[in-house]
Order: structure tokens, then sequence, then C-alpha cells
């Protein structure tokens, strides 16, 4: 009986499925999952309306179930992708204020120390000055900076 009505109503079925499934691939695939579901319990559907009412309700928890296993990977990239569009933006707006209100000193420390993670003693040694000279222009830089993207926000 199964194999009967499930010939005879395929089409129909795929419809369901085509309705609830992204592609016809996906749709022919949950398709063949819920006959292969069904197949153990063939012999308590007597009739091919309970063929057609076990298969909908079938088709139709396969096609949630791929969703669901779709959905956080695709939630992920596109998480990812806006925040790597947000980082980005966030980023070249911070080297627009930099080059708008920094001096070339200060620019020059700010890359040395935060971009390449150069110690002070260092960055002094650099640009021939005092570790304390450099500290001091990087706390006004980063100052400028702080207040100058909260004014943005």
């Amino acid at each position: 009986m199964l194999t009967t009505a499930f010939v005879r109503l395929r089409k129909k079925f795929l419809q369901q499925a085509r309705t609830m499934l992204p592609s016809l691939e996906d749709a022919e695939d949950a398709l063949q999952e819920a006959f292969v579901r069904l197949w153990p319990h063939a012999e308590k559907l007597l009739t091919h309306k309970d063929v057609e009412a076990v298969t909908k309700v079938t088709i139709r928890h396969i096609a949630i179930d791929q969703s669901r296993r779709k959905q956080p990977s695709e939630l992920i990239m596109e998480e990812a992708k806006s925040d790597y569009l947000d980082d980005k933006e966030r980023l070249a707006q911070a080297e627009m204020l930099m080059q708008q209100l920094l001096t070339p000193l200060q620019r020059d420390i700010i890359r040395l120390r935060e971009y390449e993670d150069r110690p002070y003693s260092e960055v002094a040694a650099t640009l021939n000055m005092t570790e304390t000279a450099v500290r001091m222009q990087l706390s006004r830089a980063r100052k400028i900076l702080r207040e100058a993207w909260k004014k943005q926000l």
C-alpha cells in the first residue's frame, strides 16, 4: 500500500516539499528520506489517506530539520561578513580621524606602538625621543581620538 500510494501521490508530495525547501534537489531528497523513514511502518498504513497524511507530516518535519541544519552556518557567515564590514568601516573612520586631527609625530607613534606593537623604548629610539615623551604624545593622541570618536556616535 505504501509504495502504491507513494508513487501515485509523488507529484503532490514533491510540490509540497518544493514549497518548503530552496531547491528541487532538496525537495527530492526530502521525499526520498520520507519514504525511507516510513518504509518500516508500511504495514500500519492501510489506506491512501493514511499514507498521504503521514507523508505530509514527515516531509514537513524533514524540511524543518534541513532548514535548521543550514541556518546556523548561514547566520554565522552573515554575522561574520557584517562584523568584518563594520570593523573595516570603523578602521577607515579611525584612519580618517587620525589624518585629520593628529600631528605627523602622533600618527608615527600610534603606527609604531599600536599597529606594529613595538615597545616604548624602540619607538623612542626610532623617533629620537625619550620614552616619557613617547608616552605623553601617545596619551594625547588617544585622548584626541577618543573625544572625536564620542562626538561621531
